[in-house]
């Protein structure tokens, strides 16, 4: 996958011990977030996934879309908008091609 066996681990814990993902009967949490991985990773659809996994199209869904759910509630937690007292990389201020997306924040 694009992601670490330790980082991947430390997820799988995190969203177990919150209460946000837990074995089912059929299919246990860390293969729950390898469906979600493998998707978000490689870009394969349901289908490929399905076959990958040897699972229903609606199982990969629904396990998918649960995973998803689980994940952006974490987003308070790692993710952080900048303040205006926030330093701004020098090397994307210069860069043409990412300033006019930040300087309407930054000025």
């Amino acid at each position: 996958m694009r992601m670490l066996s330790d980082a991947l681990i430390a997820l799988h814990n995190r969203l177990v011990s919150s209460g946000l993902m837990q074995d089912s009967r059929y299919v246990p949490a860390i293969e729950q977030l390898g469906i979600f991985m493998r998707i978000i990773a490689f870009g394969c659809g349901d289908r490929e996934c399905a076959e990958t996994f040897q699972h229903s199209l609606e199982t990969i869904s629904r396990y998918f879309n649960s995973i998803l759910k689980a994940v952006t509630s974490l987003t308070s937690e790692f993710l952080q908008l900048p303040t205006s007292s926030t330093p701004f990389c020098p090397k994307l201020r210069k860069d043409k091609r990412f300033w006019p997306y930040f300087k309407v924040y930054y000025l």
